[in-house]
């Protein structure tokens, strides 16, 4: 018989191809989690990891097991969260990840509706400028785009958020209108990254469209945040690339440079270990957000 114990030391060790960081997870000493690896193998009487300098990796068996054992730990979670809490939304705290620019404007809008009809879920929500994951950050769901390569991920499309190029019309007195994408090279563009490792760098594809040649264009400034590159634009700073969902856009005298041309797009996803599949506060914040979306 499968020891439940034993499958979740094996989850965290297959997750991470690691015993060294596997060990650290779970606060167990790297010998004693070694040795219960050992013992699951011998019950089972197959080998789960080929073992090798870099780390270890599953076999076919092992592949099997770690996808098997995501589908048994989330059914054993849900069935203890079931048989404490039957028919209620579970009183704990979920602890939500994102970026910067999707917290301050975009969930924000969600949370007041959602707190009255789920008063029991306390809401922790964390904001980010570069990278984050669900793992190393200690968060229960995280929403943003996709994670590649991840195996044990419940990752539900959520929202598709579009950018257009905006400038002020005293901006554009001053400066000149562009009539074209090429034309860019000779305006002021305000660049929301120049840092790989900053969520949502992508919006700044549209300040290079039209570019003739395969070097980037140069930024007149850059600053990660969605709210003051609408700041500076508005102030007649330069051109930047905007959510035209954003709040403060609504009362704005900024103007879309390019409305005939495409927008450029980023999908964002609401993502959360399957272990953790079935449980009613992530689902209940999931199902709130898009039926709110959809009205």
């Amino acid at each position: 018989m499968l020891d439940l114990s034993k499958l979740r030391l094996f989850y965290w060790v297959a997750k991470y191809g690691s015993y060294t960081k596997a060990s650290k997870e779970i606060d167990l000493s790297q010998p004693s989690l070694v040795r219960q690896m050992q013992s699951l193998e011998e019950s089972l009487g197959c080998k789960l990891f080929n073992r090798h300098f870099r780390g270890i990796t599953l076999t076919p068996q092992g592949e099997k097991l770690f996808q098997t054992t995501i589908t048994i730990l989330a059914e054993a979670d849900a069935l203890e969260k079931s048989l404490n809490s039957p028919d209620k939304i579970l009183k704990e705290t979920l602890k939500i990840g994102t970026s910067s620019g999707i917290s301050a404007d975009w969930l924000v809008r969600f949370i007041p509706g959602f707190v009255e009809m789920y008063p029991e879920i306390k809401l922790n929500v964390l904001s980010y400028t570069t990278d984050f994951d669900l793992d190393n950050n200690k968060i229960d769901v995280a929403i943003r785009q996709k994670i590649t390569d991840e195996k044990d991920l419940i990752q539900k499309f959520l929202y598709t958020f579009e950018f257009r190029l905006y400038a002020s019309p005293e901006y554009l007195e001053k400066y000149g209108y562009p009539q074209s994408p090429e034309d860019l090279d000779s305006h002021r563009l305000i660049g929301f990254a120049d840092d790989e490792s900053l969520a949502f760098q992508e919006v700044d594809t549209l300040l290079q469209k039209g570019r003739k040649d395969h070097n980037k264009r140069e930024y007149f400034l850059t600053i990660n945040s969605n709210i003051a590159e609408f700041k500076l634009a508005e102030q007649g700073v330069g051109i930047a690339s905007i959510w035209p969902g954003l709040s403060l856009l609504e009362k704005s005298n900024l103007i879309d440079i390019f409305p005939q041309s495409a927008s450029m797009s980023i999908d964002i996803y609401y993502i959360y270990h399957k272990h953790v599949y079935g449980n009613k506060n992530v689902d209940s914040l999931y199902n709130y957000i898009r039926s709110q979306i959809k009205n």
